[in-house]
């Protein structure tokens, strides 16, 4: 009997014990997310779960030795992203179907109602209705630039003419739908980035980090904590996804927010600075890029939860890594009336379509 499994309590590296004290939990300096590193984090597994099992002591050191694989792997690029909203948490515990059959979708996906919700669906193009989105646009600016300290070199002539290269820029597309989609997703973006109370719960965008701090900062989110790092845990429970994309799809799936500023820039508007080292993917993040998940408790990580395809690959076929493909059969995979999402999205290369709505 291999005893590595028998009990699956939390996380067992001591690093995680030490950055519970309580000093550096109060100031929220380095020392409390000293186990929030990747090799670190990936080293305190000694729990992990997926359907119906739990991994034994063996096969948790290969699962790590994949994730630490894909720390090095050119052809990857590691993202975090912290959820703690009862709505997602409670049906992907109670069914990891929902994740790991159909993904994680953008705030588009639970509209019910809304003027926008069709427009905003992939493909959808429509002059009038985007000449809306940048109404939204036009009348956030001015309250960013003075949020984000940029207000000495913003007035209202400057505003004018920004806006209207827009609206010119629509106008001179009208019949070409490759660059109004264009369009529509720059100013979706923007939206997105900015955090505009409008266009929150219309955003076709989900947000991830990337880099070394991806963890911690998926962790801020998840607990409710983002907005400041002594602020107090407002999430009792919440989950860490592991996920990835590949560099390739940069334009076509996903962008860096890092990338959006610097265009932004070129255009005269400054912009806040990418301290979370975002990374925006349009629509959802899909199974076949969904490692699994840290499950977290009054902020301690109980286990891993692997996806159980890739747990399926990893059986299968010893020479696999993350970031190969993962076929996932989606023919059987319902789409129940309970569950979170209004719409569920495909996706063909750089294509995006809807492949069902409820």
């Amino acid at each position: 009997m291999d005893h590595g499994a028998a009990f699956c309590p939390y996380f067992s590296s001591r690093s995680w014990e030490m950055s519970r004290d309580r000093s550096a939990e109060r100031d929220y300096g380095m020392d409390m997310f000293s186990s929030f590193a990747p090799e670190q984090l990936i080293r305190g597994i000694s729990c992990v779960k997926t359907t119906g099992r739990e991994l034994t002591r063996r096969e948790i050191a290969v699962l790590k030795r994949k994730l630490r694989a894909a720390e090095e792997n050119p052809a990857v690029i590691r993202l975090a992203r912290g959820d703690g909203r009862p709505k997602i948490l409670d049906q992907i515990v109670a069914d990891d179907r929902v994740i790991f059959g159909w993904g994680l979708k953008s705030r588009h996906a639970f509209l019910e109602r809304s003027p926008l919700r069709d427009f905003l669906e992939p493909n959808q193009m429509d002059a009038g209705q985007l000449k809306r989105i940048l109404k939204l646009y036009e009348d956030d600016l001015p309250y960013h630039f003075r949020k984000a300290g940029f207000g000495a070199g913003w007035n209202s002539a400057r505003h004018r003419s920004l806006v209207q290269r827009l609206y010119d820029s629509i106008d001179a597309n009208q019949d070409t739908g490759e660059n109004l989609l264009l369009i529509k997703d720059w100013l979706c973006a923007v939206l997105h980035t900015a955090g505009s109370p409008a266009f929150h719960n219309l955003s076709p965008w989900v947000s991830a980090s990337a880099g070394s701090k991806r963890y911690k900062t998926a962790y801020l989110f998840g607990a409710g904590r983002a907005d400041s790092y002594r602020g107090e845990r407002t999430r009792r429970r919440f989950v860490i996804f592991d996920t990835w994309v590949s560099p390739g799809d940069e334009h076509r799936t996903f962008e860096r927010t890092q990338f959006l500023i610097a265009r932004f820039r070129e255009i005269g508007l400054p912009w806040y600075a990418d301290r979370h080292y975002e990374i925006m993917l349009k629509y959802a993040i899909y199974p076949q890029n969904l490692i699994g998940y840290y499950y977290f408790e009054n902020d301690m990580p109980l286990h891993y939860y692997l996806n159980p395809h890739y747990w399926s690959r990893m059986e299968s076929d010893p020479h696999f890594q993350i970031g190969d493909e993962v076929m996932i059969d989606q023919t059987d995979v319902g789409f129940p009336a309970d569950n979170p999402y209004r719409i569920i999205y495909e996706r063909r290369g750089g294509r995006f379509g809807v492949y069902e709505r409820r």
